[in-house]
């Protein structure tokens, strides 16, 4: 795939992220895995949390981000065309900032969302929720 195509996809999902957030938000934290089954196809589950205003820390699932075709769609075409080149990776987490920067980190290793890891997933996420601006 070329690489302005891969940038274009995932502006494609932030945005689909940022459309869905509520209008305080200042950060969003959201991780997405993938696994392929050889019975059932393509499986995936997301995650992650929104910060804003005061104490302003909620799950995803209270707003209904990440839900949207906007979001998954670019993603999924991403790992798509990156498995067929033989990038497997399981799990992307994004992390948006209110004055429009954002981060992307590809894992490879393991599927703690899809296989319970709660410790795993705990640390991705905190990688996220650790980020700041450049």
């Amino acid at each position: 795939m070329a690489f302005q195509n891969h940038v274009e996809l995932v502006n494609q999902a932030v945005q689909g992220l940022a459309d869905t957030a509520p209008s305080d938000w200042r950060k969003i934290v959201f991780y997405l895995e993938f696994l392929e089954d050889e019975e059932i196809g393509l499986r995936n589950k997301y995650t992650g949390r929104v910060f804003g205003g005061e104490n302003f820390d909620v799950p995803l699932s209270n707003y209904g981000i990440g839900g949207s075709l906007e979001t998954f769609e670019p993603i999924e075409e991403i790992y798509l065309n990156a498995a067929q080149n033989g990038d497997r990776w399981t799990g992307i987490l994004l992390t948006l900032f209110s004055d429009g920067q954002f981060k992307c980190r590809f894992y490879y290793e393991n599927s703690p969302l899809l296989y319970e890891d709660d410790d795993m997933l705990e640390k991705i996420i905190f990688e996220g929720v650790s980020d700041s601006p450049r």
